[in-house]
């Protein structure tokens, strides 16, 4: 049971600095909630009020898979991003 812990983001930072300036840990905390069942204006509202942010600070990633290189979980972090840049679109 503990494995299903492995898709989530720990928030440790190696994966910044980003190149384009996306707030990766934030990002990744957020989408740690769509792991634990989460809807879209769950992480949205996540983004806005505990981040002070929005889905669409996601859509600045130009897929250049930096932080990817740096993660030593080896998560799909673009993957993800790209999955927040849509709520952005549904959300207005």
């Amino acid at each position: 049971i503990l494995a299903a812990f492995d898709d989530f983001c720990t928030g440790c930072g190696y994966c910044l600095p980003c190149p384009q300036g996306v707030d990766v840990p934030r990002m990744m905390d957020t989408y740690n909630l769509r792991l634990l069942g989460a809807d879209d204006q769950q992480l949205v509202n996540r983004l806005k009020w505990h981040w002070d942010s929005s889905a669409a600070a996601a859509k600045a990633c130009s897929l250049c898979g930096a932080c990817e290189e740096r993660c030593t979980q080896h998560l799909p972090i673009r993957d993800r991003l790209k999955e927040i840049q849509t709520l952005a679109d549904k959300s207005g």
